[in-house]
């Protein structure tokens, strides 16, 4: 198809692509894919250097920066229950490790390298914002019901979150209208 001037809804996408980061060619390619038009990468450029588009694509930017907590290694709780998957399979490989061979000694070695590794990872992701942990009081259990446990463990968890919520909403406010309007005539 011959290149065409773009739409509302091409050219919103065009400059929202732009503002996250894509490139001419991959904006080209879903051009295509979701409006079956094909357009040279120079027009692709010259609509996103456009002066009358630059407060689109700051806004677009802003609304993409501003939900990065949306990606979850982007949250510290994820990248935590990350750690501790790992550091749980490792202790299960290390825990069944007969070491009665040399090769068996050698792997023993590399996954407690890897387990002081991971553990020391984790402790470096907790530190960074120790206030969070001060939030919480931890006591005794032992004398507590399989009940009383999985309800206090929902309600530590529940804690957990909304503190993450109002620290993510703190270091990443949302914009208020996430709405964006570009004009309305044609390119």
């Amino acid at each position: 198809m011959a290149e065409s001037k773009l739409t509302h809804d091409q050219r919103t996408m065009v400059l929202r692509m732009h503002a996250e980061g894509y490139r001419y060619a991959d904006i080209q390619r879903q051009l295509k894919v979701d409006f079956d038009i094909s357009l040279h990468h120079e027009t692709i450029r010259s609509t996103c250097d456009a002066k009358i588009n630059q407060p689109f694509i700051e806004r677009f930017r802003t609304a993409y920066l501003n939900k990065i907590s949306e990606v979850p290694i982007a949250n510290k709780r994820v990248r935590i229950d990350d750690l501790e998957k790992v550091r749980e399979k490792i202790l299960r490989v290390i825990e069944r490790n007969p070491l009665e061979t040399r090769i068996q000694r050698n792997e023993f070695l590399a996954f407690s390298t890897r387990l002081v590794a991971v553990v020391q990872q984790a402790r470096e992701e907790v530190e960074k914002r120790p206030d969070i942990m001060n939030n919480f009081s931890v006591t005794e259990f032992s004398s507590m019901s399989d009940e009383d446990l999985k309800k206090a463990h929902d309600e530590l968890l529940a804690k957990v979150r909304r503190s993450l919520q109002q620290e993510d909403k703190k270091q990443f406010p949302l914009l208020e209208d996430s709405r964006i309007d570009p004009m309305k005539d044609d390119i």
